[in-house]
């Protein structure tokens, strides 16, 4: 096929088999006939914690924000090993499907407490969910979760199944954990550093390796 056999999307590519439509900001996604769709679903990463207040178990520095989830038909979805429990395709047809592109949540400074999560991703019936931030010194589940507090240790914010992985745990007395990723949980903090985010995925979904 020489024209795409549909409209919408920043970017608009084929390789002479398939045609790919990249959405980097929000928009609309309009076939000209009913078309099987493979995808690539990214939400909003949530913002990391404060940096705290040293040693004062009063204010412990957050952790690091989880990864927007991550669904996907091809190589690999979040939360899971290459070719485990990929995604079906999907079937659209002619009309308008409003595509959302989640913005990351925002960070915090110093001792605040709160940042904020990331947003969702929608395609069609396709929901990725946004990354967890920090609120009120609870890291939050989500995609990906974010990471434990510093000094008071705890357990990081929980992924979602098939999107992501947990939130490293806070060390006791320690660094605060590592936002999940969407191929990994958050490494726990150490008493040197916190630590370290989850690992991306790698897709071939456009026709090329992307991480």
């Amino acid at each position: 096929v020489t024209a795409p056999l549909a409209f919408g999307g920043n970017m608009v590519s084929n390789d002479g088999t398939y045609w790919y439509h990249t959405f980097l900001t929000s928009g609309t996604f309009t076939p000209d006939q009913e078309l099987s769709c493979d995808y690539l679903v990214v939400a909003g990463g949530g913002g990391g914690g404060g940096a705290g207040n040293g040693a004062n178990q009063a204010f412990p520095g957050g952790g690091g924000g989880g990864a927007g989830g991550l669904r996907s038909t091809v190589t690999q979805t979040g939360g899971n090993a290459v070719g485990v429990n990929l995604e079906s395709p999907i079937t659209v047809t002619a009309e308008n499907y409003a595509i959302a592109v989640g913005a990351g949540g925002v960070g915090t400074l110093g001792s605040n407490s709160t940042s904020t999560n990331g947003s969702n991703s929608i395609f069609s019936t396709i929901t990725s969910t946004a990354g967890g931030g920090v609120i009120n010194y609870v890291p939050q589940s989500g995609g990906s979760g974010a990471g434990g507090n510093q000094n008071g240790g705890g357990a990081g914010g929980l992924g979602t199944t098939n999107q992501g992985f947990a939130g490293g745990a806070g060390g006791n007395n320690a660094g605060a954990g590592g936002g999940g990723g969407a191929g990994a949980t958050g490494t726990a903090g150490s008493a040197a550093n916190g630590g370290a985010g989850g690992s991306g995925v790698t897709t071939l979904i456009n026709g090329s390796s992307i991480t």
